[in-house]
């Protein structure tokens, strides 16, 4: 929960080289992504249209989750990703607190083998995220988050990803330990940047998928 309200410092345990990410390199990733998904495109669609389908019938014709999430150099975007839980009965919406008990069991196996995640595929077409990146958090937790750990911010000097090393590495947590913890990751990620690297977390991330093995 977001419960501590005093500002921090955050001791890295790997050096922040973010002004070393050349705009070139971003260009060649974008293309990289889209090369990526141009050749996988039939499988994903079918994927898409497959569970999309199920979706429809599983939530009375409602399929999407969006909420506005924070993007590269801070700039906001409307994310998608498969509905995985009942309406909430405040506000009509899906709403990621105390949540567990309107997930589903269709959308926990959605989750648990991050199948829930592949409408942000839209999101990668669009150039609003990568494939591979830091976690597009949501806005209040963007605003929280910068305001008390210092060097927040510097994490969106990348796009946002669909996975990304912190992703693969940690569970999700809204916590400030856990941030600080997955924070780690990220500026790990942005340190040494390379498409290798891109490539090994991709391969990563289908072996979670498969085996349905989160990270603990």
């Amino acid at each position: 929960m977001l419960t501590e309200n005093i500002k921090i410092k955050v001791k890295m345990d790997v050096p922040y080289k973010s002004s070393k990410v050349k705009s070139n390199d971003m260009l060649l990733k974008r293309y990289f992504d889209l090369f990526l998904i141009f050749i996988s495109f039939p499988v994903l669609l079918f994927i898409f249209v497959f569970f999309a389908f199920i979706l429809f019938f599983h939530f009375n014709g409602k399929i999407f989750f969006t909420q506005k999430r924070i993007g590269f150099k801070g700039k906001p975007f409307i994310i998608y990703k498969f509905k995985t839980m009942i309406d909430s009965d405040v506000d009509g919406k899906e709403n990621i607190h105390h949540c567990s008990n309107r997930e589903t069991k269709f959308g926990t196996f959605l989750r648990i083998h991050r199948i829930d995640e592949i409408p942000q595929i839209i999101n990668v077409i669009k150039g609003d995220m990568s494939l591979v990146g830091p976690r597009p958090e949501a806005y209040y937790h963007y605003e929280y988050f910068s305001e008390i750990i210092e060097n927040y911010k510097h994490r969106k000097c990348v796009p946002p990803g669909l996975t990304g090393l912190a992703q693969i590495n940690y569970p999700y947590t809204d916590t400030i330990d856990g941030t600080i913890g997955k924070l780690t990751y990220d500026f790990e990620y942005i340190s040494n940047f390379s498409f290798k690297s891109d490539l090994i977390i991709i391969i990563r991330t289908f072996i979670q998928i498969f085996t349905g093995k989160s990270p603990k």
